[in-house]
């Protein structure tokens, strides 16, 4: 009668290395392809936000102005007109996405001051001539440019409300970067492999 033999002391090891070795390759593409994905999202939102601007935009000849009703900069969700009725909804899109991938608020700044009237606003509102919308990343922290500093809603305020400050369209290459558009385009957004810089 034969005996059943179990695993020697040395296979083990050599499985439970091979497993580790697996698992050190796996983890850092799985998470990778995780934050690429809130990167994804993030832009294709952007882009139908962008979307509902524009066909705002040929409705009322122009785009929603940051400074009415006092307000400087506000988060994109709260685009209400003086009703307290939201502006885009369901006019121009269904629902406005609550946050970008990674649980942050998307951001608005449309500046400056057109000559249109806007009535969907109220009386004594303007349109804004240029418009941002904009993610902060996977930080949630204004910056984290290319250069770890810009832009944030600052830079991107003062790109939208002065038409002689033009970022130019950078590449991003950090996850935690701003994704940033401005009137017809991405201005700042991920390009090629991204790595976490902060």
């Amino acid at each position: 009668m034969r005996k059943n033999k179990g695993f020697t002391l040395i296979e083990l090891m050599i499985v439970v290395a091979i497993i580790g070795i697996l698992a050190a390759i796996a983890i850092p593409n799985y998470l990778d392809g995780i934050e690429k994905s809130r990167q994804s999202r993030s832009m294709a939102e952007i882009r139908t936000m962008v979307i509902s601007m524009q066909t705002f935009s040929l409705d009322f000849g122009g785009y929603i102005n940051s400074s009415y009703n006092g307000e400087v900069a506000h988060n994109w969700i709260n685009v209400f007109d003086n009703n307290g009725d939201p502006i885009l909804i369901p006019d121009y899109i269904q629902a406005v996405p609550a946050a970008d991938g990674w649980g942050n608020p998307y951001f608005y700044y449309g500046g400056p001051d057109g000559a249109s009237p806007n009535q969907k606003l109220g009386s004594g509102e303007v349109t804004a001539m240029k418009y941002c919308v904009y993610s902060l990343g996977k930080g949630g922290a204004p910056g984290g440019g290319t250069d770890g500093s810009a832009p944030g809603p600052d830079v991107a305020a003062a790109w939208c409300s002065e038409p002689s400050v033009q970022l130019g369209v950078r590449d991003t290459y950090c996850y935690e970067s701003d994704i940033v558009w401005g009137d017809s385009s991405f201005q700042q957004s991920p390009e090629g492999k991204q790595k976490r810089c902060g």
